[in-house]
C-alpha cells in the first residue's frame, strides 16, 4: 500500500461590493482561482457578477471601480 498525500493547494479570491464597506454593502463581483503550492493555476478560474436589486442605490462612483454594468450579469 502506498502512502499518497494530497498536495497542498491555495484558493486565491477577490470580493467586490457596490460601495466602500465590504461588511455593509452588497456584493458586485466574486472571483477566484485554485493554484498549486508554486502558484501555478490548476483549475478554471471562477468569476461571478451580481446585479443590484431594483431598490438599491450603489455608492456614487463605485461603477468607476467595478464596471458592474457588463454583459452577462446575473441576478
Amino acid at each position: 500500500m502506498t502512502n499518497k498525500r494530497a498536495q497542498p493547494t491555495f484558493y486565491v479570491h477577490d470580493y467586490e461590493t457596490f460601495g466602500i464597506s465590504p461588511s455593509y454593502d452588497r456584493p458586485a463581483q466574486f472571483a477566484g482561482v485554485r493554484t498549486d503550492s508554486d502558484f501555478n493555476v490548476i483549475a478554471e478560474p471562477l468569476v461571478i457578477y451580481c446585479k443590484p436589486a431594483d431598490d438599491y442605490l450603489p455608492e456614487p462612483g463605485c461603477s468607476d471601480d467595478h464596471r458592474y454594468y457588463t454583459a452577462g450579469s446575473v441576478a
